[in-house]
């Protein structure tokens, strides 16, 4: 104790001598390190009946008042009131006063946390709900007349979560200038992750090592300007850690390499909790092991920034010229000037993308306005040529006249004037040759429209040309190489090599492919849970692969490509491949399949995306929860792409992910299908044919129509048909149809279209989230007179249509919809928006052995139907969204779901209403309340044998 008050004496003298304004933060943390950190409070004097009584009411009024002033300031964004400060210190002074000590000194931490600059933060929210009920515990102990329990261990967690804290940010910083860091941050380690691997690959070439040294002494920086003192500090040995290397004369050897990639994905973890404002804690583990391989001491570059301008650091830091001229190839190019950039907020993007596209919508308004302004002025041209032609008739007509008339008065008369100057003539010849002025006048304004026509057309060309590239610069502003996730990538394989013992490489291949941001972050997730299952399933020990005679060093590749309007990424592994027998009896386990109907080699692949399947024989942190490769399948559902797997034992296994290219510009078809116009991506299109209806006919008697373009072999079918509408073929045998050949991986289909109207260029628009859910559907696009018109996803409409036996998917689905595995429980779907409803009828029909889902609407219900087909649908009429005859639709026109039996229970019982649900084609109707007996009728009239046997 003795030594505590001396060293408490000192700090205050310091504090006393020095010039400069004390940090009252790091003060107070240092006063909170001396103070002791056990106390035995145990032997407090215990107290009087009537005080104790008067301590707890007073206690339960503030804690309420301290629980409402919490809850209120954690709805704002300012700092802890004055009145939440003051309940706390008035419940710490009533603690002491009552000598309870232990509860006092719980105040002064909880005063400690609201106080702090990040009290928001949810390390220390969770704290101060745990402090909140340490009180509640002391509280109930004093009432039972308990020794208090001691939390010395969650003083310490107080303690170290405050010094962490502090090490973040000891310091007020600008929002902007934090954000603007974890930016920058992002960026420089990447650039040190490439310069690290330009070391490695060339130990000879100082240019890595000068890169690597220019980038972390950037990041130090920053590090300490927003005051984020543990990557500051890691940073700081890193670099020490380079420098104790260039210093040597020989080359660095991998223990080096490894322990710098150590700190470089350190880096890079903490950077990522900056971006989350997590807590970052103190890499003491790596910073001993720099230390220890450096032989440095901290101190040797903390002069770094004074020393950088120094002829002795120059010096000693920079190779000789020399050497490096010898070193770097002649014909190195003069890299680029960099050029000064701006951040953005995306939002602001997609406002102005958006807007950009309501300008094309506008542009194509005026130009359809102005083609018909073309066809007028066309029109107009055509009848002052007529009325010049009528005139001229009539000019020549009238002059035959003159002289006829003059013939037969010439014998009476002696004329002295020529007869086209007579008087009674002048007036007429007059009036024809004013009439044929106008009509030149006329045909002279015709032709200056016609030219101020032509003129707006060049103009209208060139704004269109404008705002196609505004709408492909703003989209490239969205735009980010794969290759900026590779580092990321790179990390999670070590990470998963070094968690499984196993050993493994990650080689990527069209890195510099381009996609939209948004879709890059999401794609992460994905990816990253496949390369772990590659490494957790596929990849073998180096001991198995040396037995397979197989390189000990797994291979994992990914290949991005685009075909078409689409990004091809394929994900393999040189692992020993899919083991389709497990996967079979797995299935078999969990009712997926039918042991006496076993399905193809593919769809037993496909079954490993359904949720909560695994094959692996124990659950860990990476694989056996069967919660993996169903999030990967349905978020890339949710890209409005397509993932299939392919395998070979022995050999790997290949994960195919298909995403739409991020447009929202594009130059399309528009086609015709039964008078209903939709609109075909060019890029998607191969080539284009022109089909006699002879021939249509020929190949729709073939078994597997064929057609043969160039010596390729593509399925022919009928847009029609993939869109569910039958092909309307003409009598007359001498038209044509147009034919669009596609090809979507090894699959080639020609499609028949009733027409091509017209090829031009389409904003692209969002349908919405309904009309999302339509996986044949890629957007819309709005026309010039505001017809709108749907964008088809042409390469799902191959998929769905080809299925590895040559059948329709849709033919497939519509008959196996009925077929119920021999030991499931049928399945109801309950859709209500009253929750007594669901919980009442779903306990029904629990105990008739039915398994049940439920869905508040009919949006929620869609949603749920395709993950799992339902045996039957009870269904309400009157819910939020989508009602029940909206949904009961949408069921009766999809081929996979037209058979599903419904049955509607709602309070209209009217005539109109029963009337309207039968059209639509509803099973049976019931009106509520309803009665058990007549509901379980009517499922069993629909059900049939699929009603479960003990109660039929």
């Amino acid at each position: 104790m003795n030594d505590i008050i001396i060293e408490l004496s000192q700090l205050l003298q310091a504090v006393k001598t020095s010039s400069d304004e004390p940090d009252i933060r790091l003060l107070d943390r240092r006063i909170f390190e001396l103070c002791p950190q056990k106390v035995d409070y145990s032997h407090s004097a215990p107290l009087d009946p009537e005080q104790l009584v008067s301590f707890l009411e007073e206690t339960d009024g503030l804690l309420n008042d301290y629980s409402q002033q919490l809850e209120q300031w954690q709805h704002t964004d300012d700092e802890a009131p004055l009145s939440l400060r003051q309940t706390l210190n008035t419940l710490a002074e009533n603690a002491e006063n009552a000598s309870l000590q232990q509860l006092a000194a719980l105040y002064q931490l909880m005063q400690r946390l609201i106080m702090h600059p990040q009290s928001r933060s949810n390390n220390l929210k969770a704290l101060l709900d745990e402090a909140l009920e340490i009180v509640n515990d002391q509280i109930e102990a004093l009432i039972q007349h308990k020794v208090p329990a001691d939390f010395t261990a969650f003083r310490e967690q107080i303690r170290s979560t405050l010094t962490a804290l502090d090490s973040v940010s000891t310091v007020e910083v600008d929002p902007e200038i934090l954000e603007a860091f974890t930016e920058e941050a992002a960026e420089l380690l990447i650039s040190t992750d490439r310069a690290i691997k330009q070391w490695q690959s060339e130990p000879n070439n100082p240019a890595g090592s000068m890169q690597l040294q220019r980038d972390l002494h950037t990041l130090k920086g920053g590090a300490r300007l927003t005051a984020t003192m543990a990557m500051a500090d890691l940073t700081h040995q890193t670099e020490t850690l380079v420098l104790s290397v260039t210093d040597r004369p020989e080359n660095p050897d991998e223990g080096f390499f490894n322990l710098l990639q150590r700190c470089q994905d350190r880096l890079t973890e903490m950077q990522e909790q900056l971006a989350s404002r997590s807590i970052i804690p103190a890499a003491n583990d790596l910073l001993q092991d720099i230390q220890q391989y450096s032989g440095y001491v901290p101190a040797d570059i903390d002069n770094m920034d004074t020393l950088a301008d120094s002829p002795a650091f120059i010096e000693h830091s920079m190779p000789d010229m020399q050497s490096i001229s010898s070193a770097t190839p002649a014909t190195t190019k003069a890299s680029p000037q960099s050029s000064e950039k701006i951040r953005v907020r995306a939002d602001l993007l997609d406002y102005l993308s958006n807007f950009a596209g309501e300008v094309s919508i506008t542009r194509d308004q005026v130009t359809q306005q102005h083609g018909v302004m073309h066809l007028q002025l066309e029109e107009m041209e055509e009848t002052v040529a007529r009325l010049h032609e009528q005139l001229r008739k009539l000019e020549i007509e009238t002059e035959t006249q003159i002289l006829f008339r003059y013939e037969d008065t010439v014998q009476d008369t002696n004329a002295e004037f020529d007869p086209l100057e007579l008087d009674r003539f002048s007036t007429i010849q007059q009036l024809s040759r004013s009439l044929t002025e106008t009509v030149n006048d006329l045909n002279n304004i015709s032709r200056s429209m016609g030219n101020l026509m032509r003129e707006t057309d060049i103009l209208l060309l060139q704004q269109s040309r404008l705002n196609t590239d505004l709408q492909q610069g703003l989209m490239h502003t969205r735009l980010l190489p794969f290759n900026s996730i590779v580092p990321r990538l790179e990390r999670i394989v070590r990470q998963t090599n070094s968690e499984l013992d196993k050993q493994s490489q990650l080689l990527v291949s069209g890195a510099d492919l381009e996609l939209d941001r948004t879709i890059l972050d999401r794609l992460v997730a994905p990816i990253e849970h496949i390369l772990r299952n590659a490494i957790a399933h596929g990849l073998e020990t180096a001991d198995e692969r040396g037995q397979h005679g197989k390189d000990p060093v797994g291979r994992l590749q990914i290949t991005m490509q685009r075909e078409g309007s689409e990004v091809l990424i394929t994900i393999s592994d040189d692992g020993q491949g899919l083991n389709i027998e497990k996967i079979k009896q797995r299935a078999i386990d969990q009712n997926l399949i039918d042991p006496f109907n076993i399905p193809n080699e593919q769809s037993l692949i496909q079954l490993i995306l359904t949720s909560g399947f695994s094959t692996a024989d124990k659950i860990s942190q990476l694989a056996g929860r069967g919660v993996g490769m169903d999030v990967v399948s349905n978020e890339i559902r949710a890209l409005k792409g397509r993932l299939s797997i392919s395998s070979q034992p022995g050999k790997g296994t290949q994960f195919h992910l298909r995403l739409p290219l991020t447009l929202s510009v594009m130059q399309a078809l528009l086609i015709s299908v039964n008078q209903q116009q939709f609109a075909v991506p060019l890029s998607a299109v191969t080539a284009g044919e022109r089909i006699s209806l002879q021939r249509i006919r020929e190949l729709m008697a073939q078994e597997k129509p064929t057609y043969t373009f160039h010596g390729e072999h593509y399925d022919f079918v009928p847009l029609s048909n993939l869109l569910g509408q039958p092909l309307n073929l003409l009598d007359n045998l001498r038209q044509q149809m147009p034919l669009l050949l596609f090809r979507s991986g090894d699959v080639k289909v020609a499609l028949a279209v009733d027409n091509i109207d017209s090829n031009r260029e389409i904003v692209i628009k969002s349908v919405g989230a309904q009309l999302g859910q339509i996986d044949a559907i890629n957007g819309a696009t709005i026309l010039g007179d505001g017809r709108v018109v749907f964008i088809l996803d042409i390469p799902t409409l191959i998929d769905s249509y080809q299925t590895p036996t040559g059948t329709s998917n849709l033919q497939q689905a519509s008959e196996s919809y009925q077929q119920v595995a021999p030991d499931r429980k049928p399945l109801a779907m309950i859709v209500d928006d009253s929750i007594t409803m669901r919980k009442a009828t779903g306990s029904l029909l629990g105990r008739l052995g039915f398994d049940v889902v439920t869905a508040k609407d009919g949006v929620e219900a869609l949603a749920q139907l395709y993950e799992q087909t339902p045996d039957i649908v009870l269904l309400d009429v009157e819910m939020p969204r989508m009602d029940g005859f909206e949904f009961a639709s949408i069921i009766r026109n999809d081929v996979q779901f037209k058979h599903l039996p419904i049955v509607m229970i709602t309070s209209r019982t009217g005539e109109k209403h029963r009337q309207r649900a039968m059209t639509i084609g509803v099973n049976a109707y019931l009106g509520k309340p309803y009665q058990d007996d007549e509901l379980i009728i009517s499922m069993k009239q629909q059900l049939g044998n699929r009603y479960p046997a003990e109660q039929r």
